[in-house]
């Protein structure tokens, strides 16, 4: 199945489930800045991450997973952190 880009963004208002959640997170990132991270994801493995991310917030926080679809017109604008996973790099 073929991997798709998404973006994940964050707003967690407990330090204890925020570093829950970027400990998961940061495990399928590529890619990313702060609370935005870029993952490339099948869709079995973006219904297993929504899960997961969903049991670790709460109701007052914010997750959202974006999916990118045309990767050709993304503009970046300053430098963000060196790419976790070598396999899936996005070159804008």
């Amino acid at each position: 199945m073929r991997k798709k880009l998404y973006i994940c963004c964050y707003d967690i208002s407990c330090n204890k489930r925020r570093k829950k959640v970027l400990t998961a997170v940061q495990k399928q990132q590529v890619g990313g800045q702060y609370s935005a991270y870029e993952c490339y994801l099948t869709l079995r493995q973006k219904i297993q991450f929504e899960k997961h991310l969903n049991s670790l917030v709460d109701q007052c926080d914010t997750v959202k997973l974006q999916i990118i679809h045309d990767v050709s017109n993304i503009i970046i604008l300053g430098v963000a952190s060196a790419p976790v996973n070598a396999e899936y790099i996005y070159f804008g």
